[in-house]
């Protein structure tokens, strides 16, 4: 683990990766993430800004997914005693361990990519979906699961009520739900498979309902040089995409063949952003374009880029279903203009 509280030193058998982390970077082997209940490492009468506790509940799953493991960093105020707001958010953890805990202890990483409705982790012939959002469409389609499905079931069922599961295809797998959430931070969906859980790497683009969210982080990077923020609220980000030839690339594939709205997330280091600077998405043949320009605003205590903006870039035409690459460049921008958070896809309603 780490030993002092600078970036690159760790010592021990594991990785300490980010402090106060909201999105995490795959990591090989083990290691964890030290976030806090508000922005202070200790107890601050003047850091009332708690989390919420759906906030470690996904952050927890998230980093399980990855095979990582969170360690809750909880200041005590002066006399020992904990400050209402942490006891409040380990009640609400401690709760839904209670309901929940096998989907993260003794887990492993999953073989599949992050989905729209949320994140998975594996324990033997067990997947278990950490859903994040509940599909209002009531199907929920898990991408990329290639081990047959015996049975689904909510973890939170003592009588594990088989939910309807059917096989779309060689790669993906519907589950039908019920209209409501079991529990609005996470509820936990169990597939008994027939022999180990198997799956395969590509992002499933769902084309009925929310937002498909494709972190820089989870992206293949194209290139050299590229660095990579924190993983903050403000620091989940990519940078190098200014450097000719680099690029980050995401595995996609749509549920059905669509049109889908593209933007991109990104924050500004420089005022002077050159003209003709760009975003340029590229995916089967079609290239949206947008142009880059400063973003003015108090950047956030301690960071140097400004506050995060999302735009769009255009329409997409998805109607092939293959597996295929989806690409994000800068061009006509000098190292250092921007950084790159998330591209989005959701439903295009024109």
């Amino acid at each position: 683990g780490r030993a002092a509280s600078m970036a690159g030193v760790n010592l021990g058998d594991y990785l300490d990766t980010a402090d106060r982390p909201a999105e995490l970077r795959a990591t090989p082997g083990d290691w964890e993430a030290i976030p806090t209940t508000n922005e202070s490492y200790g107890w601050d009468t003047l850091d009332p800004d708690h989390k919420p506790v759906g906030y470690f509940i996904q952050l927890m799953a998230k980093a399980a997914a990855k095979g990582g493991n969170i360690l809750l960093n909880i200041g005590p105020r002066g006399d020992g005693t904990l400050d209402p707001p942490d006891v409040a958010i380990l009640t609400g953890l401690s709760q839904w361990m209670a309901v929940n805990g096998d989907s993260l202890h003794g887990t492993q990483r999953t073989p599949l990519d992050r989905q729209t409705w949320g994140d998975s982790t594996v324990n033997g012939d067990k997947i278990y979906l950490h859903v994040f959002n509940w599909p209002t469409t009531g199907k929920l389609i898990v991408g990329g699961l290639t081990s047959p499905v015996k049975t689904a079931y909510l973890l939170s069922d003592p009588a594990k009520t088989p939910l309807p599961a059917t096989r779309l295809n060689a790669h993906d797998v519907q589950i039908s739900l019920q209209e409501w959430a079991a529990d609005p931070n996470d509820t936990v969906i169990v597939l008994e498979t027939d022999g180990p859980v198997k799956g395969e790497a590509g992002r499933v683009i769902d084309t009925q309902w929310g937002t498909n969210q494709l972190l820089a982080f989870d992206a293949q990077t194209v290139g050299t040089g590229f660095t990579y923020g924190d993983g903050k609220t403000s620091r989940y980000y990519v940078d190098g995409l200014e450097t000719p030839g680099n690029a980050l690339q995401w595995q996609v594939r749509p549920t059905q063949a669509t049109r889908m709205t593209a933007a991109v997330t990104y924050s500004t280091l420089i005022s002077d952003v050159p003209a003709g600077a760009a975003f340029a998405l590229t995916y089967n043949g079609q290239t949206l374009t947008v142009p880059i320009t400063a973003i003015k605003g108090q950047p956030e205590f301690g960071m140097q880029a400004s506050p995060l903006r999302t735009v769009v870039l255009g329409d997409l035409d998805m109607s092939d279903l293959a597996l295929q690459p989806l690409v994000l460049k800068i061009a006509g921008a000098k190292p250092g203009t921007a950084h790159v958070f998330e591209v989005r896809l959701t439903p295009s309603y024109r």
